[in-house]
Order: structure tokens, then C-alpha cells, then sequence
């Protein structure tokens, strides 16, 4: 028995540590598994610049914001979003520049990174969520549906509501 339990039931001696929603919260946490991990290939469009990310998936998402309109050269862009991530380069890391996107909507500081010889958007990264990398859909092997929009207020009138749900910001 834990020392917490232990503790709890000099206090309360009357509490039942087996019938508790404390204990049957540990029993549910020991018995959860960890998210799976996946492992997602991006390579720019001359070949310089190429990498694994390694995390959990938290599916990928179409930004119509104003500054990822202009990063990515479109009316939006296809952003896949993995936690707890770790990038692995093979090859061109050293070719990979950086600019720090300050003027965001939310106020956030946006790393993005972008191949230094051909300009491809690869990826961002924010110092106040440590852990996210948001992998530029456009770089990788696989597709993958996007599972809502974000600042759909900024979507390009021509263009339909394409996942049919809306972030909560």
C-alpha cells in the first residue's frame, strides 16, 4: 500500500482503499498503455534536406492563417502534428535555415524551417510548446486526411469547408 494510502486511511479510517476512485484511478493508469508511436519521413523538394520524426500522432490539421498562407505559398496549409517528437536527420541538416515567425495571430513564436537550397516548408516548432513538431504535410511519403481547420475565418471564399469540423481555440 502506498504511503498515501496509508496516510489517507489514518486520517479517514473509515475510507475502504479499495473502493476508492483514488485507487481505482491508479488501477486505471497502470493498466493504460502508452499512445503509440509513429514515424513520419520528410524530404524537401531538391532532395538536400531529409529526416524522420518520431512521435505520437495527433493527426494533421489545414491552416488558414495568414502567415501560413504566406510560409507555404497557398491558400492554406496541410500541417501533421506529432507530440512528444524527435527528429532524426539524415541528411542536410546543416542545409536548413530557420526564421522566426513573431507576427502570429495567437501571439506565439513560430520556429519555421525551411531548406536553405530549394525554400521547401518543413516544419515549425514553438518554444512555449516543447515536444510539438508540426511536419508540413507536403514533405512526407504518406497522406494522411486532415481532421479539422484552424482561423477558418481566413479561408479563401472560393474554397469549401473541407473537413466539415472547426477547431475550438
Amino acid at each position: 500500500m502506498s504511503a498515501y494510502l496509508s496516510r489517507l486511511i489514518r486520517i479517514q479510517p473509515t475510507l475502504n482503499p479499495r473502493i476508492t476512485p483514488f485507487t481505482s484511478a491508479i488501477r486505471r493508469q497502470s493498466t493504460m498503455s502508452s499512445p503509440p508511436t509513429v514515424t513520419k519521413t520528410a524530404t524537401c523538394l531538391c532532395g538536400s534536406v531529409s529526416f524522420t520524426s518520431t512521435g505520437v500522432d495527433k493527426g494533421s490539421v489545414l491552416c488558414h492563417c495568414s502567415n501560413c498562407q504566406k510560409f507555404g505559398g497557398g491558400p492554406f496549409m496541410h500541417n501533421t502534428r506529432l507530440i512528444q517528437a524527435e527528429n532524426k536527420f539524415t541528411r542536410g541538416e546543416e542545409i536548413l535555415k530557420k526564421y522566426e515567425d513573431r507576427d502570429t495571430k495567437n501571439g506565439n513564436v513560430l520556429e519555421r524551417y525551411f531548406c536553405g537550397n530549394c525554400g521547401s516548408p518543413m516544419m515549425f516548432k514553438s518554444p512555449n510548446t516543447p515536444g510539438l513538431v508540426v511536419l508540413q504535410s507536403g514533405t512526407l511519403q504518406e497522406q494522411q486526411q486532415p481532421r479539422f481547420e484552424l482561423y477558418g475565418e481566413n479561408r479563401h471564399g472560393w474554397i469549401p469547408d473541407l473537413t466539415a469540423k472547426k477547431a475550438k481555440m
